[in-house]
């Protein structure tokens, strides 16, 4: 990479960072009086929170927290529930019905897929997710193939929702 567009992408990233750190005290302050275990919010070295103070002590009680967890979860009951079979495959183009073999291919897929998700920790870090999205406003997901282990060329997925 040349160094043109080394310092490029450093300034890009100071840029973002700038505007990240407009948003951090309006997110610390949403976790300390909504999601309190993710108010310790800190990047590139700046303090977070004194020595000593608690996550619960602005706080006025319990009655925020509970109600993001209510939404957290309705959210994720809505859309991403485990109970239910909430996605199917189809191509784009191909009427469902019009052409059989298709259809029993991207059954079976899907049925692969949703068996995938839910032997993984997907719903748990689906939750997180969607309690990040319904605070600050913002949620990311990161998905990735387990580690496979000898004479066991797949172990499955795990996914982690990003701070």
């Amino acid at each position: 990479m040349s160094d043109s567009r080394a310092q490029a992408h450093v300034r890009r990233s100071e840029e973002l960072f700038a505007q990240l750190n407009l948003w951090l005290p309006t997110w610390r302050d949403i976790c300390e009086l909504v999601l309190p275990r993710k108010s310790n919010l800190s990047l590139m070295h700046q303090p977070s929170r004194a020595q000593g103070r608690t996550n619960t002590e602005r706080m006025l009680d319990s009655v925020a927290p509970h109600a993001l967890e209510l939404l957290s979860a309705s959210i994720q009951g809505s859309l991403t529930s485990e109970s239910i079979r909430w996605f199917y495959f189809r191509l784009r183009g191909i009427p469902y019905g019009e052409d059989i073999i298709i259809d029993r291919w991207l059954e079976k897929s899907g049925n692969t897929a949703y068996d995938e998700l839910r032997n993984s920790n997907f719903s748990a870090e689906a939750h997180e997710f969607y309690t990040d999205l319904a605070s600050i406003g913002t949620a990311a997901m990161f998905i990735e193939r387990k580690e496979p282990k000898p004479g066991q060329p797949w172990q499955g997925l795990r996914f982690k929702t990003l701070p």
